[in-house]
């Protein structure tokens, strides 16, 4: 059967390609109740499987590296955003 939702996930690295643990993902939207928050693996990915179709924010935050913003994410049925 077709999917209701879509899925965002990636991987994350640091400047050099180093990957980072650890990292407080939190993915947002106004097709979301709240938000959906996840911590990325000692591989350095992360994964939201199940998330409403919409428009997302997505924020990486790590103590000692900027806060990073992704916006503007769209997911639609079925579809897996990969943002690295």
């Amino acid at each position: 059967g077709a999917s209701s939702t879509g899925t965002i996930q990636g991987r994350i690295t640091d400047a050099q390609g180093a990957v980072l643990p650890g990292v407080t993902v939190t993915a947002t939207s106004p097709s979301m109740l709240g938000e959906q928050t996840t911590v990325s693996s000692e591989a350095g990915n992360y994964r939201f499987p199940a998330v409403p179709p919409g428009t997302y924010t997505v924020t990486y935050e790590l103590a000692g590296f900027n806060t990073l913003r992704r916006e503007g994410v769209q997911i639609s049925l079925g579809f897996t955003a990969n943002l690295n």
